[in-house]
């Protein structure tokens, strides 16, 4: 049973309860008065409520709702009645939306928002990649409904051709912009559609014979269809409205921020600063490192400018906010910066932006998106991604010179047959895959005499992000550890590139090397002694210089490690063809000239290499990431295993990890030529990468055994250097009171001392910085350890005064190793 409507008198009814039911436990039926009726689901298809049309007399319309519940109520006649049924009533709460049951199984596809059910239904059979969607309630009630199901959705909004169709419009930005959405877009409707026009009426032939007109060259006929997929396809974006809060006392005019004391009656206002316009208020992806979002243009040049303040500075260094903008020509009067600073903390907007202090690869609403050093988003047609890192020089030498073709033409098609500048050139754009791959970084060194092509290599490899010139992307390794920090923070997924390795610091260079390569920096703490955040990156570092690692570490009197090798791989910059670095000078009658030439290209073509790379890897991102970053692990796998197998035979994990960087370096060379960046061929970059993996082999032919010598020689340069002052003589063992004793020497029977250390100094002195247990391995491998215990390296011995100790016996044949 329905209750009864078509009396006068359901007016008089009393309501005593009214408990809708929802989701229904049965469908509804279409009373017979009705002409129509749409039944409103939830996501798993169940009935929430039913929307009727009713024909009235005079040809106009009525809507009824229905909803299914426990009602109890006194009817016209006094009689009480008590009923669990369909009731023409409304829920109690907020309106569901009309195709949430759709919206459920297509959760990815956009949303189209239009006015009615009828022209919903529509819709959906016009525009089949749509998620059609309507509220209840008419034009005006569109505030009744539950939109919150639309968060973080791309909308297109369709509003009927009249007045209460853009009111509805007007009222349904606002609304979804509150509940925060990824992208809002709005159909305009030609003016001359007539007015009331809606998706469910057909499209006026005059209206297509017009749109046919301005298409002379399409031969076939325009139909409904086409006209309103084009109409649909040119929606406008719509922006977020912006409200700006301002603090009391405070107002902008055209020639700047002005505060005057509201408390005070004939206060004068007080100039803080020039003009700026607020963009929105910033936040990362945790709800911290607040900031305020502002743009300017500097008076002077009219150069425009865009800042994102981190509120932070405001109480730990309120003088660097207005030096900073003051840098960048907005003026600040001293008088007002304490003002501009309350300004900062105080003022409110509704529009919220998503910071990051990090370059490279972040996704915003499932959408992959880079973010440049110098603040520019590549795969978003919005700006809903904020750089605040509190440094507005940051990202200042990633600018463009010239064309991707200027590129191609003059420094491109030059690197046809060397392969050192295709490797480095390759390793430029390797960084973007880090990523994607989840493979660490590292580092390439060409090593070379002076004069040889090193630098030329890195010039080239430098003009695909900026200048390629020490005044641009290329940076010296004179640097501390700190310094570099921050310089590999700002390129995260991208390329570092640093010249005269000799330059470096030989008692840092170490560190440095795992800090670049593992992506992450030093731990500090702050006043208070809590620990700080972290810097971290991901990023390919390029280097070049006449000394190896081994001798630049040497220099402070170091040995390098297993690790440290294999995170920076070592490439002889002579490739053999008594040319240098090059194999192939093209139409120069020297390598010199070609050189040069190189250097001169590459500080004027500079920067759309980088760029157009990026843009098209967004795309196929976008497309389907999951896929294309599979397809991208399993290509680089299995050139992985063809490098390693036709190249060595060693299953060592350092030799795989270079060959897993020279097939990832490889596979951003296929990349770019699949997308028409590098002007040379596929077979170019196979054969250039295979060639310098087959040289840093013949380079390092050993690279395990060289592990196992720089331990040995490690404890032979401890034992010359603390062997007299340190170790006692056995024969005086009892009465030599020798301080900071490491252990003991006694002489063989050859009356060569050999040495006895102490356990406990074992590990934490003599191995510092080593595996004390990988150094015992390889010192028994070389017969150089005393063993007397099966399982165990070190002994127990009996010494005077001390009685039974355990020692590590070193034989004194270690002077002799080399």
């Amino acid at each position: 049973m329905l209750d009864k409507v078509n009396s006068p008198s359901i007016c008089a009814e009393q309501e005593l309860i009214w408990e809708p039911i929802i989701p229904a436990s049965h469908e509804p039926k279409k009373p017979s008065f009705a002409s129509k009726m749409w039944v409103y689901r939830d996501a798993n298809n169940k009935p929430l409520m039913a929307r009727l049309r009713i024909e009235k007399k005079d040809g106009k319309k009525d809507f009824l709702p229905m909803t299914y519940g426990h009602r109890v109520w006194i009817d016209k006649h006094g009689n009480k009645q008590d009923q669990t049924q369909w009731h023409f009533k409304e829920p109690n709460s907020v309106l569901p939306l009309y195709g949430l049951e759709i919206l459920a199984q297509r959760p990815t596809d956009p949303i189209l928002i239009v006015e009615g059910e009828k022209t919903t239904n529509t819709a959906l059979i016009l525009f089949p990649d749509y998620v059609v969607m309507t509220s209840q309630g008419g034009s005006q009630g569109a505030n009744r409904n539950e939109w919150s199901v639309l968060k973080d959705k791309s909308i297109i909004i369709w509003p009927d051709h009249d007045q209460a169709g853009e009111e509805y419009a007007s009222d349904l930005i606002e609304i979804l912009y509150g509940i925060g959405i990824q992208s809002l877009r709005k159909v305009i409707l030609p003016t001359n559609l007539p007015n009331g026009w809606d998706l469910a009426d057909p499209v006026p032939q005059e209206c297509l014979k017009e749109k046919q007109d301005k298409a002379a060259n399409n031969e076939q006929p325009f139909t409904a269809n086409e006209y309103l997929n084009r109409l649909l396809n040119n929606a406008h974006t719509i922006e977020k409205p912006i409200k700006i809060m301002m603090p009391s006392g405070y107002q902008m005019d055209k020639d700047g921020l002005y505060y005057t004391n509201p408390y005070k009656e004939d206060a004068l206002p007080i100039k803080i600063c020039d003009p700026f316009t607020i963009l929105g208020a910033t936040e990362d992806e945790y709800g911290a490192n607040c900031g305020l979002y502002i743009a300017w243009t500097n008076q002077n040049s009219c150069t425009k400018h865009h800042y994102s303040i981190p509120r932070s500075l405001i109480h730990s260094n309120g003088n660097e906010i207005a030096a900073t903008l003051e840098g960048k020509g907005l003026a600040c009067l001293i008088a007002g910066r304490k003002l501009l600073l309350n300004f900062i903390s105080q003022v409110k907007i509704n529009i919220l932006l998503r910071s990051t202090h990090k370059t490279g690869w972040h996704h915003l609403n499932n959408q992959a998106l880079f973010m440049m050093p110098n603040g520019k988003v590549i795969g978003s047609t919005n700006n809903n991604l904020i750089l605040q890192t509190g440094n507005i020089h940051q990202g200042q030498l990633f600018t463009q010179s010239g064309s991707l073709s200027d590129w191609q033409k003059q420094i491109g098609k030059y690197l046809v047959g060397n392969s050192r500048l295709i490797f480095f050139a390759c390793a430029s754009l390797a960084g973007c895959l880090l990523e994607l791959t989840n493979i660490t970084g590292g580092g390439l060194h060409l090593i070379g005499k002076s004069q040889s092509g090193k630098s030329t290599a890195l010039f080239v490899a430098a003009s695909i992000w900026g200048k390629g010139a020490r005044d641009g992307q290329v940076r010296s390794w004179r640097h501390t550890g700190n310094g570099l920090e921050g310089i590999a923070n700002e390129t995260s997924d991208l390329c570092l590139i640093l010249d005269e390795f000799g330059e470096a610091s030989a008692k840092e260079i170490g560190d440095i090397i795992y800090m670049l390569a593992n992506g992450i920096g030093k731990g500090r703490a702050n006043q208070l002694g809590n620990a700080r955040s972290v810097k971290t990156w991901r990023s390919l570092f390029l280097s070049s210089g006449e000394v190896t690692l081994d001798q630049k570490m040497a220099e402070d009197q170091r040995s390098s490690k297993m690790g440290q090798k294999v995170r920076f791989m070592e490439i002889p910059a002579d490739a053999g063809a008594n040319m240098g670095l090059f194999e192939n000078i093209h139409a120069f009658k020297e390598a010199g000239l070609f050189a040069s030439y190189l250097q001169t290209q590459s500080s004027k073509c500079y920067g759309t290499v980088g760029l157009a790379f990026i843009e098209a890897l967004c795309k196929v991102s976008q497309r389907n990431e999951e896929h294309f970053k599979r397809e991208l692990t399993n290509s680089i796998e299995q050139r992985t295993q063809e490098l390693l197998s036709s190249h060595t035979t060693s299953k060592d994990g350092t030799i795989r990890t270079i060959a897993q960087r020279c097939a990832l370096i490889e596979q951003a060379g296929l990349l770019a030529v699949e997308y028409q960046i590098f002007p040379f061929d596929q077979d170019m970059i196979r054969q250039s990468i295979e060639q310098c993996f087959k040289d840093w082999v013949n380079h390092n032919p050993n690279m395990q055994e060289h592990e196992e010598k720089q331990m040995i020689l490690h404890i032979k340069h401890y034992l010359e250097t603390h062997g007299a002052n340190r170790f006692i003589d056995m024969t005086f063992a009892d009465t030599d009171r020798t301080p900071h004793r490491v252990g003991y020497k006694k002489k063989n029977t050859n009356s060569v001392f050999d040495y006895l250390i102490l356990a406990q100094n074992w590990e934490k002195e003599v191995c510092k910085g080593f595996n004390a247990k990988e150094i015992a391995k390889a010192l028994k491998k070389q017969d150089l350890l005393e063993c007397k215990e099966t399982m165990r390296p070190s002994y127990k011995l009996t010494i005077p005064t001390m009685g039974l100790t355990r020692i590590y016996h070193i034989k004194a044949s270690i002077m002799e190793y080399e």
